[in-house]
């Protein structure tokens, strides 16, 4: 046996003796795997089972399809901020597309099928000019085939700014060409897309052609605390293995967890999950007290939504006059979420607003100080100049609870004139 052929069977030994570990330690908790993870719910045809709440959505996106396969489709999108199930969304309806392909389907959904051409579902956050290409392809092709093209594409948080001569690197001039394809297949293909909030205001702010474009606008809001806790609950039953175990979570902490995500019901099941983790971690044998929640998810550096939300309410408020400007910590934090949120120098989010890097700087040590952004320790070593070179971050929780509270309000206020707006 050769080094190679040790190493790779030392490796397969090492995996297989920490994966059964890790289903070993889970088992304890009554659970054969994490049961807030993702990774361990596929996308199967139980996964509605799985999708709380959101039923005006639904039925709105029905009867939107339905009008869609008939030739008379208008376009959808659903904004969010991070978290709040948009992509879910999407991803069910996406599910029930390809579930058409199943033998056994009623008369009617044949018939559905019969109309549809195509299923299309692609990130647009990265996508190339020859995927666009082919897009439009498939779109020739179903203009003449008279069949319906239905284009699922997700726009994620953080816009790529091109900077330079060629303004075909931005991701903002791709979104833009992607959406102009609209306006020749209007009977033939339609849109149903999720976009962050800071995406679409961004979007919107530069270019108002997403408004011309999508007909339809679902805003999704927080769940009800009663949502989460069972959306929480529909998760441990699903990753139930049958096995007496040790109850680490009851009634009163799940509504803690509700009440510490504001309802955003991706952080929900995040902050169960590191909860799972460090009941494995340190061996817990009882369940969680809500003191002992708050204490270990700030260790994990997530402050609660109403903490978050009053430190914002201390810098920005949440209404002002026509009249008057925008507060810079409102600038920085949308640029720095347009700059994807993580890894942002001062220098870069002050030539975006328009300001000194000085006063920038200032202003985003201030915001560190509060817990809202962070920055990592550096060696007191490190030259000054260096130090201040060091890129700034948001946890995405912050951002979350900052579109939740001061870009989602902009945005209703945009639609309201121009779009069938719909809330829940």
């Amino acid at each position: 046996m050769n080094i190679l052929e040790a190493l790779e069977k030392g490796v397969e030994a090492s995996i297989k003796r920490d994966s059964e570990k890790f289903a070993k330690e889970h088992a304890r908790y009554g659970f054969w795997g994490n049961p807030f993870s993702d990774s361990h719910i596929p996308m199967t045809s139980g996964f509605e089972k799985l999708f709380v709440n959101r039923n005006i959505e639904r039925n709105e996106l029905v009867e939107i399809m339905v009008a869609g396969f008939l030739g008379n489709g208008d376009d959808i999108a659903i904004i969010s901020p991070k978290g709040f199930g948009g992509r879910s969304l999407i991803n069910l309806f996406n599910n029930f597309i390809h579930s058409l392909n199943k033998e056994n389907i009623s008369p009617i959904l044949k018939k559905l099928k019969e109309k549809l051409g195509e299923l299309i579902e692609f990130d647009a956050h990265s996508i190339t000019d020859q995927q666009i290409l082919e897009l439009r392809g498939k779109i020739e092709n179903s203009l003449s085939s008279q069949k319906i093209l239905m284009i699922t594409s997700s726009f994620n948080s953080g816009i790529t700014l091109a900077e330079g001569p060629d303004e075909n690197l931005s991701n903002v001039e791709k979104f833009r060409k992607l959406l102009e394809m609209d306006e020749r297949s209007k009977e033939r293909a339609f849109f149903l897309s999720p976009w962050n909030a800071s995406s679409w205001n961004y979007m919107c702010e530069k270019h108002p052609l997403p408004v011309g474009i999508y007909e339809n606008a679902f805003i999704l809001k927080p769940l009800k605390s009663e949502e989460i806790v069972e959306l929480l609950n529909l998760r441990m039953a699903f990753s139930n293995c049958d096995v007496e175990g040790i109850k680490i979570f009851n009634q009163e902490n799940l509504k803690h967890i509700a009440k510490y995500s504001g309802g955003i019901p991706g952080f929900a099941l995040r902050f169960a999950s590191i909860l799972v983790e460090d009941a494995i971690k340190t061996e817990r044998e009882k369940p969680f007290e809500p003191r002992e929640i708050d204490k270990i998810l700030k260790n994990n550096d997530y402050m609660s939504y109403l903490d978050i939300k009053k430190k914002f309410e201390e810098i920005i408020p949440t209404k002002k006059e026509s009249w008057q400007k925008e507060k810079p910590e409102k600038l920085i934090l949308k640029n720095m979420i347009y700059l994807s949120g993580n890894d942002v120098t001062s220098t870069e989010v002050a030539k975006l607003i328009g300001k000194t890097k000085n006063a920038v700087t200032k202003t985003m040590n201030k915001m560190k100080d509060m817990g809202l952004i962070e920055k990592p320790d550096v060696s007191e070593h490190l030259p000054q100049a260096d130090r201040r070179r060091v890129p700034f971050r948001i946890n995405d929780f912050v951002i979350s609870v900052f579109e939740n509270e001061h870009i989602i309000p902009e945005i209703e206020t945009s639609l309201k004139s121009s779009q069938k707006l719909y809330k829940a």
